[in-house]
């Protein structure tokens, strides 16, 4: 179990006036536990277990309460062959929902309409080792932060889809939401993980993603509200579901009036089909990782491969950032492309120790320029260092046709860049 800072086994003592906390236990005593089934809840895959449930929530919150908030205290689901069958479920402060064994099955006892757990309005909340299986039922989200939430933990969870249609969202976020976690999960859905209006400082590291049909990660900012702080580490992002329309692995859009800030994208294999994206059998993905009009940005040391389209784009604005290390190969379009087709320039970016191999693939209905055929691709693009990169092939067929291509683009510095094995040299300037 988990050690805390303040067992549950401190006292008060009052001193002057003052409130002391003395610590009389262990320093690291085991949290409270309270188990579903002393509530009631049966695991058959029949009873809806909603009203155990949230008595055992209930429990717990008063136990919270009454060593006033220092204490974690867990929910406990044991783990059964069959499923527990549960309404939408609310989690408040300093409670955990946890699986006990191999991971434990919830499944809507009825469609749901929004959410099927909530984070509600608190900190230090977790969910962990348990399968969230919403068989058709879960229209919105399955996890939510409801506003001002501080402090949500998903770990070792696996969010899926037996039946029906999946969620729009597997993990979602509302405004004013700080410290989300996902570690070591497997998430699907339309969009696995979205997050909208203003989150800060999210990480997702070590988590699968696979079956989602339209985003794995999606953040997206208005005039109003916008992402600052996120970081993405040592994930695997697996080919979409048929079915999906956007088909978008990593896709970031701020707007022109609030960019996105502070966005670190580190060390993931992200893998598409293998097919253009506009081929009507087997449609490809969009660009694997995509970043619009972000700011103080990181992306490095990421594998990307069989996009449909650009490997790793950064454009409409994005600025002050730095792509390095990376290794994009066998994409439709470019490599990596900084910039993009509007006239809003991309600007003070470096791209260094990058490989590019074998881009520029063609597909059915494929409508790239040969321009973009190219593993590093400049348009409208500004101020950009591009320095030790590998661009090229030891493939003599390969469909790379450039090593860097740049079109509208000023103040590129160019060094110590490997552009050996393109189809038709080294270069090309539009």
């Amino acid at each position: 179990m988990r050690p805390h800072p303040v067992s549950r086994r401190s006292v008060i003592l009052g001193c002057g006036g003052a409130v002391v906390l003395a610590r009389v236990g262990p320093a690291h005593a085991a949290p409270t536990q309270f188990n579903v089934r002393k509530y009631g809840a049966v695991a058959d895959g029949v009873t809806d277990c909603t009203s155990a449930f949230k008595a055992t929530i209930d429990a717990a919150a008063q136990r919270v309460q009454s060593t006033l908030g220092l204490d974690i205290v867990e929910v406990v689901i044991p783990s059964s062959s069959s499923c527990y069958r549960v309404g939408p479920l609310t989690i408040p402060s300093n409670v955990e929902l946890v699986g006990n064994g191999p991971r434990p099955r919830l499944v809507p006892t009825a469609p749901v309409t929004r959410w099927l757990i909530t984070a509600d309005n608190g900190r230090n909340i977790a969910v962990r080792n348990l399968v969230l299986d919403t068989h058709g039922d879960v229209s919105d989200a399955v996890i939510t932060m409801s506003p001002g939430t501080t402090g949500l933990s998903i770990v070792s969870t696996e969010i899926t889809n037996s039946a029906g249609t999946p969620s729009r969202a597997g993990v979602d976020t509302r405004p004013g939401t700080k410290n989300l976690a996902i570690s070591a999960c497997t998430l699907s859905g339309y969009t696995a993980v979205r997050l909208g209006y203003d989150p800060v400082d999210t990480t997702i590291e070590q988590t699968t993603f696979k079956a989602w049909l339209d985003r794995a990660i999606w953040i997206r900012s208005d005039a109003t509200y916008a992402l600052n702080g996120l970081l993405v580490d040592g994930c695997t992002i697996l080919p979409p579901a048929p079915g999906g329309t956007v088909r978008q692995p990593i896709q970031i859009n701020g707007v022109d009036s609030r960019l996105i800030q502070n966005v670190t994208i580190t060390n993931n294999r992200v893998t598409g089909p293998g097919t253009d994206y506009n081929d009507t059998t087997t449609p490809g993905t969009a660009d694997l990782i995509s970043l619009h009009r972000c700011t103080a940005f990181t992306v490095r040391g990421n594998t990307v491969t069989g996009g449909g389209d650009v490997g790793i784009t950064v454009a409409q604005q994005s600025c002050n950032g730095v792509v390095a290390d990376n290794l994009s190969f066998a994409n439709f379009s470019a490599g990596i492309a900084i910039g993009s087709g509007t006239s809003a320039y991309v600007r003070d970016i470096s791209v260094s120790g990058n490989r590019c191999l074998d881009n520029g693939r063609t597909g059915m209905n494929d409508t790239t320029p040969d321009s973009a055929r190219t593993g590093l691709y400049l348009r409208n693009a500004q101020t950009i260092s591009v320095a030790d990169n590998r661009s090229g092939s030891d493939n003599p067929t390969t469909s790379q046709l450039y090593g860097i291509s740049t079109t509208q683009s000023t103040e590129i510095g160019l060094s110590g860049n490997d552009l050996r094995g393109n189809a038709r040299g080294e270069t090309y300037a539009g």
